[in-house]
């Protein structure tokens, strides 16, 4: 999976990342939203939760690990910076987003991308500034 972001610019990376999260979350969606509020009553269950949550937490850091500390936005480490793409990039943002906001799937990974690049990287040297 990890080979999926091998060779990727920082922006493709993210970009990568957001196509993987959404098209996994909208299969997944149900499941992890049933997953997530049994684990508030149910200890063995939360320990698995807990254990999803880590894993992903993995994969984030191994995603971001290609991304060079120079490309990162200001004063952002690499350790916030896979906090901050891994919050973003959660399935409660795909919930709140798809099934309480009403976006299209598409809608919902365009908004991830553009969400983990502004919030991720530096702001690119070419980028034509905003009025």
């Amino acid at each position: 999976m990890i080979s999926r972001f091998t060779g990727r610019s920082p922006s493709e990376r993210l970009g990568e990342l957001a196509d993987l999260v959404a098209e996994v979350a909208e299969r997944a969606a149900p499941g992890w939203r049933l997953y997530r509020d049994a684990s508030a009553v149910d200890p063995e269950i939360a320990a698995d939760w807990d254990e999803l949550q880590l894993l992903r937490h993995q994969l984030f850091t191994r995603v971001l690990d290609g991304i060079p500390a120079d490309a990162l936005a200001d004063g952002l480490t690499p350790e916030v910076a896979v906090d901050t793409a891994w919050t973003i990039a959660s399935p409660d943002s795909y919930d709140l987003l798809v099934h309480r906001r009403c976006y299209e799937p598409g809608g919902f990974r365009d908004w991830m991308k553009q969400t983990l690049i502004a919030a991720v990287l530096a702001p690119r040297a070419d980028a034509k500034p905003t009025a």
